[in-house]
């Protein structure tokens, strides 16, 4: 990454900044001298690169949380003498299923 060579945080490197500067940066990039608008552009893909990070974070989270509702949702509508772990074909003894 290219280190910053203008502005309130001159030496350091855009992806350090923080997002409230990033921000100003794409909304000002016409304002900026043009040989300084790079940094706008570079702000922009990083903001869009953390945004979709975000938006992955919240899909998985949301696909997480329904699964845990259909599991859920399963083990109540199981009748309570129906043994999950050994329903179906076992290769444990009956003897030792009804030992746990």
């Amino acid at each position: 990454m290219i280190i910053l060579d203008f502005g309130k945080n001159k030496g350091k490197q855009l992806a350090d900044c923080d997002e409230s500067y990033l921000r100003w940066l794409v909304s000002h990039e016409k304002v900026l001298a043009k040989r300084n608008r790079w940094a706008a552009r570079d702000a922009k893909f990083i903001l869009d690169r953390c945004e979709t990070a975000v938006k992955l974070a919240e899909f998985e989270a949301r696909k997480e949380a329904e699964m845990a509702v259909k599991i859920a949702q399963h083990i109540v509508a199981t009748p309570a003498k129906v043994d999950l772990a050994f329903k179906g074909n076992s290769n444990v003894s009956r003897a030792f299923s009804l030992m746990r």
